[in-house]
């Protein structure tokens, strides 16, 4: 059954933050939005804050990065954005993680 649950404050659009069927859950796009503004900095700080605003929806669910199965990233500037994404993304999130 889809959810439309709001995780940390005021939704103002139409989509749900999160779905659920049998079990598997799907989370909604996430960006570098804070207090429904997007942050100041570059793709580094951004990113720090797409993945709060994912984790924030993990967590609330009583999950962690372990439920974690797929991840699809948009990136404006691939050429420009690609080494300080992966920064974050590989040591800040997934750590521990096997390459």
């Amino acid at each position: 059954m889809w959810k439309k649950d709001v995780v940390d404050g005021k939704q103002d659009w139409p989509y749900s933050q999160y779905g659920e069927v049998n079990g598997v859950v799907s989370l909604s796009g996430q960006t570098a939005l804070k207090d429904g503004v997007l942050i100041e900095g570059g793709i580094v700080e951004q990113t720090r804050q797409a993945i709060a605003n994912v984790m924030a929806i993990v967590h609330r669910l009583e999950m962690d990065e372990r439920n974690i199965t797929k991840v699809e990233v948009v990136l404006l500037d691939i050429d420009g954005d690609r080494e300080g994404f992966e920064d974050v993304y590989d040591n800040e999130l997934f750590p521990d993680s096997t390459k």
